[in-house]
């Protein structure tokens, strides 16, 4: 990407993250430092710093066929973002959503951007105090026509996902950083 900072233009900068928004954060970085520091930023810093970025749990691909991809978006705009990001930059035959939501969330915020891009619903209970109930979210997505299963961990959902799901297919787990938290859990992943 270019961004054009208050006190200098950085050009061919790699920024190892999904969607606008990310550039846009990383453009007001650069002017945020810039007008601390009132003086031009040093590229090859600028570049280096934007290459090392990683952001656990937002849009974070960590399988691959299927793709396996983690989202902590738990509201409505973080959930309206990520079906924007997903219909931007990923292609799938089938998406597998495996979903778990903290008890006092907007569930129709939640589900409405998402509905229309699964093909089935995995709604699971996860490790937080504050999970929700995944009933409600089932029938949340059942009344959006989608096909679901219920599960009583994210951890069961995701299995039965990986079960199910094709080598181009796609698995999303969303809906709370604890939801990704367990899923990177019964992925072995580090936390």
């Amino acid at each position: 990407m270019r961004v054009r900072g208050l006190r200098a233009t950085y050009d061919d900068l790699f920024l190892p993250l999904f969607g606008e928004h990310a550039a846009s954060s990383a453009a007001a970085a650069i002017a945020a430092v810039e007008s601390i520091l009132d003086r031009p930023l040093d590229e090859g810093s600028v570049r280096d710093a934007f290459g090392a970025v990683r952001w656990p749990g937002r849009l974070e691909i960590v399988g691959r066929h299927p793709t396996i991809l983690l989202d902590g978006a738990h509201n409505p705009a973080g959930v309206e973002g990520l079906a924007v990001a997903l219909r931007e930059f990923f292609t799938w035959d089938r998406l597998h959503l495996v979903i778990s939501v903290s008890a006092n969330k907007d569930l129709a915020g939640i589900v409405g951007p998402l509905a229309p891009l699964a093909d089935i619903a995995y709604a699971a209970r996860n490790n937080s105090e504050r999970s929700g109930d995944p009933f409600p979210l089932a029938e949340a997505f059942g009344a959006a026509g989608k096909r679901v299963e219920l599960f009583d961990s994210v951890a069961a959902a995701l299995d039965a996902a990986r079960a199910a799901a094709g080598a181009t297919d796609l698995i999303l787990v969303t809906g709370s950083l604890y939801t990704v938290a367990d899923a990177r859990r019964a992925l072995g992943e580090p936390n």
